[in-house]
Formats: structure tokens, C-alpha cells, sequence
């Protein structure tokens, strides 16, 4: 149960339009079932089976009118499977499962609206693992196995109607399967090439709404010498849209306060929207490469842990939205083919009348056709470049002191080259790492761990680099976005078996603390609509200091 965090409760915040909230009010009931029976040395029976409900409410005023939304969610699921030993190593998993969402919304005040989801998920899986033949190396072993499941997705704004505004359904074939193959083993290493390893594996699927489709993946690990792996792997992938985007059926229109690239303090009017009819969304398809190595070397007293990964991530018509880019609005370039400056009024009418709703965001009375210095199509499509690459580096040490204990250290870091974009063909392609609203290049958690007896200390620093905010609001300019820095921590105790008393033996308990310093998030500007809150979602979070305790205990 958790009351709603109004933005009057954070300095960061308590500037912006009020009331607002920064999260809602929730209340939340889980349950969870699951258990396994073996039937024989050969066959194991499993089930499992969650229900939840969860219900919200909050304001939100910001830089507009008013509204106060809230929403009932309830989902179910249950799953049965079995694993069955059929000869030597080989095993057969057979699985299967039902999963369904229901969601009500009902939002009042100058937004006024009601909506009903419904969405189903069914499946069917089986899987065969084992070794296929011995070489030199090793066994080489295969896996392979077919899904198929189907999927439905139903909006209602207007429930008491029978409107629907989002309605679609899809069935989906799977048929995968992955060889490992270990070329040089314990039996045949030689100098210099103490391990090879090649995994190969493909996956096929056949979509009855967007056809089929087969992607690879191809891995490699060399070990020059014990204690250093080289690997590397290439992949792609293949995602349709998500029904309730395929399958919109209404068009939703917002007039709304952006800064102006010809002015930098015009009006805007955005179209939202992602009807299939007007605008045919493809599947998104990616091709991934990664590189790097694992090392482990005793260090003094110690043991030290590296793992360095290089990826770069390129997708093809990756689904989003122009309007998720309202910082680049400065550079009209950016949105060529999707931005219409200096609109004639009759089509800013038309637009207005043929929409499922018009709000005026702007904070006194409604917008009039000829008001607006641009019009932007921000309805989801499918953008032409979204390119990402960095660096996944990992270190650790750790020192066993016997009668002082255990000593860990670590430290966890991304570190992103680029996040370029490009909205259309005719358009520049833009990079948005270290921009507001968007990744930061630089995160950073580091770690210092001591355990003795069950004990265990951890302390936590996490670190997100500054950036900017660019979207010169008011004429402004780029804006110093400050870096944030919070500590978390970890106290626990294991009893083990150390009591001598069952129902204390094996019992865990455990205190933590998030954002032990209760820092705040980096502030920016609130004279966007899109940031009323005074803080960037994206990469910082309002809730500050945050303590739990729990008691886990196994028998």
C-alpha cells in the first residue's frame, strides 16, 4: 500500500503546477502458487500459477488543466510442463500456459476519458537437449524445440458503448535450434589455445500478421591459456509491432506549448497517433555484434575478476515516435517529412475535427486553427536509423582474510559511443546520448562487500554523469545537467544452521537502504510540458530514501 508522492513534497518539484503527482497512490495484492512432483526417476510434473490486483489514483496538472486518473489492473496466469529423461543426457520439456490482463482507467477533469483493455497470451513449448556426438574437444550437444502461441489485444474508450478503438490478434509458429560445438577441449588443447568453442544457433518463426521470418546467431570463444577467454558474437532479430499499436483504430490530437524552431517560444499542434490505416507500421529487425574478453588472475592476497564487452546494436525500422525528440526541435532539419511550419488553418481544422479528441494544453482556453506556428506529426513509425554501441566493463576483486572474513570489491560500467537516430530518410541522422530524456554515456556502480559467520555488509555507490539539457527553452541554450551520485545499503544475516533451533535455522534476514544520503535528482527546467515534474525520468528517480526489511526463511 503506498500513498502517492506529490510533487509540493519535493524541493526539485514543488515549483511545477499543482497538484501533481510524482508517483501515484497504489495498492497492490499478489499471490503466487507453484510446486513440482516427480512421478519417477524418468518424469517430473510442474505447475505454477500468480494472481495479482493492483489499484491507483493521481493528479496531474503540470503545465495543463487538471485531471485526476484511476486505473484497476488484474492478471492471471497458471503453466504446467514436465521434464522427461529419455535416454543418456537427452531431456524432453514439454510446457504449456495461459496469461490475461485486464485494465480499467477512468480519468476526470479537463481530460476526460474511460478506457478498457483486455489482452491474452497462450502458449504451447517443447524442447529436446542432449550430446549428439563426442570429437576431440568434447560432446557436441543440440537443442531444438517448436513454440506456438497466440496473442489478442482489445481497447474500449467508451466501454459502456462497445467502442473499440484498439482490437487485434496474432498467432505465431516457432522452430529453433542450437549446437554447441567445443573444437578444442581438456583432451586436445595445445599452446596457446586452451579452449575453442563455436555455438551456432537459428530460430524460425512464421507470423500470421507479418509473415515469416529465420535469424541466426553465431558464437565464438578462444582460451589462449587458462584464465583468459576471448569471445565474440553476431545475432539478429526479428519484432512485429505490439498489438495495441498494430491494431489502433482512433486518432488522438493535442495542442500543446514545445519551443518553435523558427521562434523558440511558438505553438505547436501535435498529432498523436498510430492508426494502421493512415500510417502501416513494419517489424523492427536488428543486427547485433559483440566483442570482448574474461579474465581471472590471482592478485596478491586476492583474486581479480575482468570482463570487458564491446556491442553495437543496429536496428531497421525501429518503431517510435518524433514527438520522444521535442529536444531537437531547434534543428528543423531533424524532422524533415513530419514537421509542417507556418500550417494553413484549414488544415489545422480539419486535423482538429477528425481527431477522437482535442486538449489544449496550453494553459488558458482552446487553441484556434491559425494559432499554431507548426504542426508535428508525432504518430509512432518507423524510424530509419536507431544505431547504438558502448561498453559493458565488469571488475572484481576479493580476498578471503579466514578469521577477519571475506572482502569484495567491485565495480560495474557502461559506457555508450553513440545512440544515433535518424526520423526519416530525407532527415540528418542525430545522436541523443547525453541529452535530456535520453541515455546517459557514463553509469557507474561500484561495490565493497565484507562476510563473516552469515554476515554480510554491502555498500553501494552509483554514479550517472552529467549531460544536458538541449532543448533551449526560452532561448537558453544548452543547459549543464548536474551528474548524481546516490549510496545504497545492505545489511544481512544468514542464520544457516547455526541456531540449533528448526524455525530459526536457514532463515535470512535482511536491511537495506536505497539513496541512504536521500539525494535528489538533478533539477531542470519546468517550462516544457514535457518535463513538469522538474526532473529527467529517464535517468533519475523522485523517490529518495527508501528502506525495506525482509525475512526470507527455507525449510
Amino acid at each position: 500500500n503506498r500513498d502517492s508522492l506529490g510533487a509540493e513534497d519535493r524541493d526539485f518539484s514543488s515549483s511545477v503546477g499543482l497538484p501533481t503527482d510524482l508517483l501515484q497512490a497504489q495498492e497492490s495484492h499478489n499471490i503466487l502458487a507453484s510446486g513440482s512432483q516427480e512421478l519417477s526417476d524418468r518424469i517430473i510434473l510442474r505447475g505454477h500459477g500468480a494472481y495479482s490486483r493492483r489499484e491507483g489514483s493521481g493528479f496531474n496538472t503540470g503545465f495543463s488543466p487538471t485531471f485526476f486518473a484511476e486505473f484497476t489492473t488484474e492478471q492471471y496466469g497458471i503453466s504446467a510442463g514436465a521434464d522427461i529423461k529419455l535416454w543418456e543426457d537427452w531431456l524432453l520439456d514439454l510446457s504449456g500456459g495461459y496469461h490475461k490482463v485486464d485494465e480499467f482507467r477512468d480519468v476526470t477533469g479537463a481530460f476526460v476519458q474511460q478506457a478498457e483493455t483486455d489482452s491474452e497470451l497462450w502458449s504451447v513449448d517443447g524442447k529436446v537437449d542432449g550430446s549428439v556426438v563426442r570429437l576431440s574437444g568434447g560432446d557436441v550437444k543440440l537443442a531444438a524445440g517448436v513454440s506456438y502461441r497466440g496473442e489478442s489485444f482489445l481497447t474500449s474508450n467508451n466501454p459502456l458503448a462497445g467502442t473499440v478503438t484498439r482490437q487485434a490478434e496474432r498467432n505465431a509458429l516457432g522452430v529453433f535450434a542450437e549446437a554447441f560445438i567445443p573444437i578444442v577441449g581438456a583432451d586436445n588443447r595445445a599452446p596457446g589455445v586452451e579452449r575453442l568453442e563455436l555455438t551456432l544457433a537459428g530460430r524460425y518463426e512464421d507470423y500470421s500478421d507479418f509473415g515469416d521470418t529465420l535469424n541466426p546467431k553465431v558464437g565464438l570463444l578462444w582460451s589462449p591459456f587458462d584464465g583468459l577467454n576471448f569471445r565474440g558474437t553476431f545475432s539478429t532479430s526479428f519484432n512485429p509491432p505490439n498489438l495495441g499499436d498494430s491494431g489502433s483504430k482512433t486518432s488522438q490530437t493535442f495542442a500543446i506549448f514545445v519551443p518553435d524552431p523558427a521562434s523558440v517560444t511558438g505553438t505547436s499542434l501535435v498529432i498523436l497517433d498510430n492508426r494502421t490505416d493512415l500510417l502501416q507500421l513494419s517489424p523492427e529487425e536488428s543486427t547485433a555484434w559483440t566483442a570482448g574478453f574474461d579474465s581471472q588472475w590471482g592478485v596478491g592476497p586476492g583474486s581479480l575478476d575482468m570482463s570487458l564487452t564491446w556491442f553495437d546494436i543496429s536496428y531497421t525500422d525501429r518503431i517510435g515516435s518524433p514527438g520522444s525528440f521535442f529536444g531537437f526541435l531547434n534543428d528543423p532539419a531533424v524532422f524533415a517529412d513530419v514537421i509542417i511550419t507556418n500550417p494553413d488553418p484549414a488544415v489545422t481544422a480539419a486535423i482538429i475535427a477528425s481527431a477522437a479528441q482535442f486538449f489544449d494544453v496550453s494553459g488558458g482556453g482552446f487553441m484556434m486553427p491559425g494559432d499554431e506556428d507548426f504542426i508535428l506529426d508525432g504518430r509512432l513509425r518507423n524510424l530509419a536509423v536507431d544505431d547504438t554501441s558502448g561498453l559493458d566493463i565488469n571488475l572484481s576483486y576479493s580476498v578471503d582474510g579466514d578469521d577477519i572474513g571475506q572482502f569484495d570489491l567491485g565495480l560495474n560500467s557502461t559506457y555508450l559511443f553513440k545512440q544515433n537516430k535518424q526520423i526519416t530518410e530525407n532527415a540528418p541522422v542525430f545522436d541523443v546520448v547525453n541529452t535530456v530524456f535520453n541515455p546517459v554515456a557514463l553509469r557507474l556502480r561500484g561495490n565493497l562487500s565484507w562476510s563473516r559467520n552469515g554476515v554480510t555488509a554491502t555498500t553501494y555507490v552509483n554514479y550517472i554523469d552529467s549531460y544536458v539539457d538541449d532543448r533551449n527553452l526560452a532561448g537558453t541554450g544548452d543547459v549543464p545537467v548536474d551528474s548524481w551520485t546516490t549510496v545504497d545499503l545492505n545489511l544481512s544475516y544468514d542464520t544457516e544452521e547455526r541456531t540449533g533451533n528448526s524455525w530459526l535455522d536457514n532463515t535470512k534476514f535482511s536491511f537495506s537502504v536505497l539513496n541512504l544520503f536521500n539525494e535528489d535528482p538533478p533539477s531542470i527546467s519546468t517550462l516544457s510540458p514535457f518535463s513538469p515534474t522538474g526532473f529527467d525520468a529517464t535517468n533519475a528517480s523522485p523517490l529518495g530514501r527508501f528502506v525495506s526489511f525482509q525475512i526470507t526463511k527455507a525449510w
